[in-house]
């Protein structure tokens, strides 16, 4: 597997980094709710852009996450916009999509941008492009909240992902048996052999959230773990996640 160092974090194999979002609607409770994650054990922190009151105005979205570096110091940040349509708060046009994530990357707001990849393939490779042209790091992703798609589906998306030169892999899906559960893992193993870029795979839900601590084990490098809100089914407490990784890290 690769090794990126992206600030002070340096994802490889080894213990999953613990990613934490922030979902809160409003600026000033969204700098109280960055500012609290210092005082707990996350590596990195996801904004949540899709929470936000005023998701759909850059200007706004760029001058906060100019904030909330300053809040965040050198802790890497992760800018996502999660549409409706993978289990996000709202929905966004093509054209406002790509301005936005590639509005980000031009002023590198962010250290790290997630894109949908089943978006239109045109804006995919514009916003990738934009990405690193200034040094801003890819996170290529697929959620399905309803199910976990066929071995054959999953390979095919870790493919397009690699296909796409996105710098991290990343697949969250619902399983419907411990068996979803089981297929999801043993395909993170065979990908993370084939793929020299960074994974992150989840099977979400109460069911799925042994995934969230095995990451070691089979291959995925982030694990999110959250601070009140949970912003996906199965997310764990961050310091019981903690708690939980640093215990499977001695097994």
């Amino acid at each position: 597997m690769k090794t990126l160092r992206i600030r002070n974090m340096v994802l490889s194999d080894g213990i999953p980094k613990i990613c934490v979002p922030l979902t809160e609607t409003s600026e000033s409770r969204l700098l109280i709710e960055a500012e609290n994650i210092l005082s707990h054990p996350a590596d990195l922190a996801e904004w949540r852009i899709d929470f936000y009151e005023d998701a759909d105005n850059p200007e706004k979205v760029i001058a906060i996450l100019q904030k909330l570096r300053s809040v965040l110091k050198d802790m890497p940040i992760l800018a996502t916009y999660r549409t409706a349509s993978e289990g996000g708060n709202r929905e966004i046009s093509e054209e406002a999509y790509k301005a936005l994530l590639k509005g980000i990357c031009a002023e590198k707001a962010a250290d790290i941008i997630d894109v949908e990849i089943k978006r239109n393939q045109n804006t995919v490779k514009q916003i990738i492009e934009t990405a690193q042209q200034h040094g801003i790091y890819v996170i290529g992703s697929f959620h399905n909240f309803q199910c976990t798609p066929s071995d054959e589906e999953i390979r095919t998306l870790f493919k397009e992902m690699h296909d796409l030169k996105c710098d991290i892999l990343k697949l969250a899906v619902m399983p419907k048996n411990n068996a979803d559960v089981l297929r999801l893992l043993e395909i993170t193993d065979e990908a993370s052999k084939l793929y020299a870029e960074p994974l992150i795979t989840m099977s979400m839900s109460e069911i799925g959230s042994i995934s969230r601590i095995l990451g070691e084990k089979f291959g995925s490098c982030i694990t999110f773990g959250s601070l009140s809100q949970a912003s996906a089914p199965g997310q764990i407490n961050v310091e019981k996640l903690y708690q939980l990784l640093q215990e499977m890290h001695c097994i």
